[in-house]
């Protein structure tokens, strides 16, 4: 919170801690984090031990090598593939332009991130005489900017304004997993708790994507975030659990058998009916 760096992974020797990052890890002295990119955090993170992959080169006496930059940025191209493939088919599930846009967002960090990594490669390529390994990171990076491009295809008839073809809405409308957002209303079940406590994932079984705060996005959320009044929910899961997420949150979702479009609406729950 302090400098707005958020932490994707942690090296800790010759391993990566990527998917348990979260406010329960205690770094050790010999491990380094590998912060999200952000305006304005780069020297804070730099203060606390850790650095952004965008900084200057290395001062005197720094272990992180050219190799190591390129490492770094390919774990959040990883990172950033996976949500832009998430949000996209949420995007499409919604209808919702502002996420379509955020797709297109992350398509064009993936450019510029291949790019530097490409270049830490090349510097790296000129002290290690054997190319195999580095010729891996560029084919991995490769295809984590065609996930992102790909993304980026699923949602031009969203950014674009085109009307789905129909037989789109009967796919989505069939599916067995469904994307949905869902506010956080004060005094819920939700409201201040850590989504880590909530368990979404366990009951109702919804796996978040993304959480829009103050009409800014957080991906891939961690377990540690603790959630607010008027926070979006952006998630996806199974259909059946749609009624008790909405709960956990404060409302009631009411289901409108004559609208063709399958819109929920979401009542509050004091004033809602009861089954």
């Amino acid at each position: 919170m302090q400098c707005g760096m958020r932490v994707v992974a942690i090296r800790r020797e010759r391993s990566w801690m990527i998917e348990e990052v979260d406010g329960d890890v205690i770094p050790h002295t010999r491990g380094r984090a590998v912060p999200t990119w952000g305006t304005g955090g780069h020297h804070e993170a730099a203060r606390a031990g850790g650095r952004s992959s965008l900084d200057s080169p290395e001062p005197a006496g720094a272990v992180l090598s050219d190799l190591d930059r390129a490492v770094d940025v390919l774990v959040e191209m990883k990172n950033i593939s996976e949500a832009g493939v998430g949000l996209a088919y949420s995007a499409l599930a919604l209808r919702d332009v502002g996420l379509a846009s955020e797709v297109r967002h992350l398509a064009e960090r993936l450019d510029e991130m291949k790019d530097h990594l490409q270049l830490w490669v090349l510097r790296a390529a000129k002290a290690d005489p054997d190319l195999s390994p580095l010729r891996g990171l560029l084919q991995l990076a490769s295809a984590a900017e065609e996930i992102g491009n790909q993304a980026n295809h699923m949602v031009w008839v969203i950014a674009d304004a085109y009307e789905l073809h129909p037989i789109v809405n009967i796919a989505f409308g069939e599916a067995d997993v469904v994307a949905t957002k869902v506010p956080v209303a004060a005094g819920s079940a939700a409201d201040g708790r850590r989504l880590a406590d909530l368990q979404l994932d366990i009951e109702p079984g919804f796996h978040v994507l993304a959480i829009k705060r103050d009409h800014r996005y957080l991906y891939r959320p961690r377990g540690n975030v603790s959630l607010r009044p008027g926070d979006e929910l952006i998630v996806s899961g199974p259909a059946e659990g749609q009624n008790i997420l909405a709960e956990m949150c404060g409302w009631w979702m009411e289901h409108h058998e004559d609208d063709p479009t399958g819109v929920m609406q979401l009542v509050p729950l004091d004033v809602s009916p009861r089954r």
